[in-house]
């Protein structure tokens, strides 16, 4: 369907797409995904097609509606959930639709954000849909999480500081980077930072902005959050060490 008549079949019809199954809850906030692909789909490379709805001023999100944004229009996460399967895409928009391709090898009930930055009034909006994945390994079991604020991806290694996390208060908690072989870490810039950090508690159902922030030194970085709950959360931390992309799960516990 070409942008021009979504538009208007938005206008006419805005609460019953509101209402539809594989359009993203309004509390995601102001933008909300609506898939044209289906949201049940064959494990594997798959291609996820959909629309971005700015739900207060009603309207289909073009790539002229966005800004660039960590050196992209739109960043896509799409993990499980188990949290154990974990992806960070780019989607772009083609022929009046976003779509981007994912490879989901694992069966399971998957949920996909596209987050951004809106060109009109430079707001980070996010919104979410589910995804169920089928015919593929066997699901991940659900476990409960428990802090482990230390992992390795290969040879690199990160770990967060110590410091008690507080729900509803400002969190500052160190970054550091080293290697299993007690070799010198060689971090350089990945979408325009030194890391990028992505975090939904153990529900998996909101997505917390995480803010790495560089030291002095390459190997330290302070990771600047709020988180709105106590609880355990996941958090997935991508860096290029030695020009390979490297992806490390973490788990951090946040207290009343």
């Amino acid at each position: 369907m070409n942008s021009s008549l979504k538009n208007l079949v938005f206008a006419i019809g805005s609460v019953l797409l509101l209402s539809a199954p594989a359009f993203a809850h309004p509390e995601d906030g102001r933008v909300g995904v609506e898939l044209e692909s289906a949201n049940s789909v064959q494990a594997g490379k798959i291609h996820l097609s959909f629309d971005l709805v700015d739900l207060v001023a009603k309207k289909l999100l073009t790539d002229q509606d966005v800004s660039v944004s960590r050196e992209m229009k739109i960043h896509g996460y799409v993990y499980d959930s188990a949290l154990k399967e974990f992806k960070h895409v780019h989607p772009e928009y083609r022929d009046g639709v976003w779509g981007v391709d994912v490879e989901l090898p694992v069966n399971g009930d998957y949920r996909f954000w596209a987050s951004g930055v809106l060109a009109s009034d430079q707001e980070e909006f996010k919104g979410s849909v589910k995804l169920k994945v089928s015919g593929g390994l066997p699901a991940n079991l659900p476990t409960e999480l428990s802090e482990n604020r230390t992992g390795a991806d290969g040879n690199s290694v990160i770990e967060v500081s110590v410091d008690p996390i507080q729900a509803k208060k400002p969190a500052m908690l160190m970054l550091m980077f080293s290697r299993n072989d007690k070799t010198t870490p060689v971090i350089t810039p990945y979408l325009g930072a030194m890391a990028h950090v992505t975090t939904v508690p153990d529900d998996g159902d909101s997505l917390i902005h995480v803010h790495p922030m560089e030291t002095d030194s390459k190997d330290l970085l302070m990771l600047h959050a709020e988180f709105p709950e106590a609880g355990n959360y996941r958090m997935w931390v991508q860096f290029i060490d030695g020009d390979s992309l490297k992806t490390v799960a973490l788990t951090v516990t946040v207290n009343e």
